[in-house]
């Protein structure tokens, strides 16, 4: 045994206290900074988000805001680590952002940033943590292989839903959803299909993907898709306790069809309907559950259905 000794200040690193400590000990921090600014935290990393329409004011209040942060740290006995701070500038025009400079050190834009093994770019498009995670689920699929000469197909699709899925899925309700581009669905449901084909031993792709499917009984990652935005869709229906229900909202700008109340039809009466980026556009999957919008619903029940449509 390693000989005891009290601790006066700080806190043991890996504890299970650590990261609310930590929280609660910067709880000062959303008081100090400007309302607008938008702050997300994860023990000891935190994310500033900052937001205005006019690129050259943008960089001014960036700044303004670090400042702050920084203020506030030095009266708390912390520092900021200069080195390990990034920006990103997230904006659909392909312009050239100037850097900050933060404690006379200069902190150039990056393209990409990763935030908890999510890769974020400038324009949101997710290829870069689409290619990565299909490239790390490749050296997965080599050890499928050799794991089919000792496991069956029961063992092997355990295997399958821990490793492969648990990397290809995670966090998939950020970045598999309505705004993933056919291209990127197009991979993903080729190294899913790939995966299934080598558990079911058809290297010679005889059975079709519907076959594939009812076999293995695995998600596709389009059906996974469908599944988190319907799932979204119920999480935002009850988020009574942050505001307005946006069912209320969604009755006040949409026609639910009376004629078929349980089904629910969705027509748009307002000028907010754009593609299949529009809310009432993301809830057209809905129409495969039977439930009345216009009625309590319960979430529990509901997600049961879900799994049963999407996942089953």
């Amino acid at each position: 045994m390693s000989v005891s000794k009290p601790l006066n200040l700080g806190c043991v690193q890996g504890s299970v206290l650590g990261p609310r400590l930590f929280t609660l000990y910067l709880a000062g921090l959303e008081s100090v900074l400007p309302p607008d600014v938008f702050i997300t935290s994860y023990a000891d990393d935190t994310y500033i988000c900052v937001s205005n329409q006019d690129t050259d004011v943008l960089p001014n209040k960036l700044e303004e805001t670090m400042t702050l942060h920084d203020d506030f740290l030095n009266t708390i006995g912390m520092i900021t680590n200069v080195e390990k701070t990034e920006l990103i500038y997230f904006s659909r025009k392909k312009q050239d952002y100037r850097p900050l400079t933060v404690k006379n050190k200069v902190i150039k834009p990056s393209k990409s940033i990763k935030v908890l093994g999510i890769t974020f770019e400038q324009d949101l498009t997710w290829d870069k943590h689409i290619r990565g995670i299909i490239n790390r689920s490749r050296l997965i699929l080599r050890k499928l292989k050799y794991l089919r000469k000792v496991l069956n197909k029961a063992d092997l699709l355990k295997v399958a839903t821990a490793h492969l899925y648990g990397l290809l899925y995670y966090a998939a309700p950020v970045w598999l959803n309505m705004q993933t581009s056919a291209r990127h669905l197009k991979m993903l449901n080729s190294l899913h299909f790939r995966a299934m084909r080598i558990i079911l031993g058809d290297y010679r792709n005889k059975l079709s993907r519907k076959e594939v499917t009812n076999q293995c009984n695995r998600a596709t990652p389009s059906q996974w898709s469908n599944y988190c935005n319907a799932k979204m869709a119920i999480t935002l229906t009850n988020l009574g306790k942050l505001g307005p229900r946006i069912s209320d909202q969604l009755t006040s700008k949409c026609y639910i069809n009376d004629r078929r109340p349980g089904r629910g039809t969705f027509p748009d009466t307002s000028r907010l309907k754009i593609g299949r980026n529009a809310f009432t556009n993301r809830l057209e999957m809905m129409k495969k559950i039977n439930f009345d919008w216009t009625k309590g619903i319960n979430p529990h029940q509901l997600r049961q259905k879900l799994k049963l449509v999407f996942l089953c």
